[in-house]
């Protein structure tokens, strides 16, 4: 009985962390447009870890916080790193759109 019964803990535990880890994700999807939405493009790269390695094909590549914030500010109207052909200027136009 008692190995049954831990052995149902253990599923239920399993269960937990699924879950607990699937509503972080749902959290950060939705931080993440949340922050595109709104325009809050400096607070994108405190999404991601400090390794990060993101790519959006043709729209561009960043690896790591500083490239990631070089990215994402031009994004930003207000940044200097913003060029009317920015590859994520791109992205920001075709996600508002």
């Amino acid at each position: 009985m008692a190995a049954d019964m831990e052995a149902r803990f253990k599923e239920l535990e399993a269960k937990v962390l699924e879950l607990t880890d699937r509503e972080a994700l749902r959290d950060l999807r939705y931080r993440y447009h949340e922050c595109i939405n709104e325009g809050k493009f400096a607070e994108i790269p405190n999404l991601f870890t400090a390794d990060a390695d993101l790519d959006f094909g043709a729209l561009g590549k960043a690896r790591g916080r500083e490239q990631l914030i070089k990215f994402f500010g031009a994004m930003d109207m207000t940044s200097p790193e913003a060029g009317q052909e920015s590859p994520a200027r791109q992205l920001h136009q075709a996600v508002r759109a």
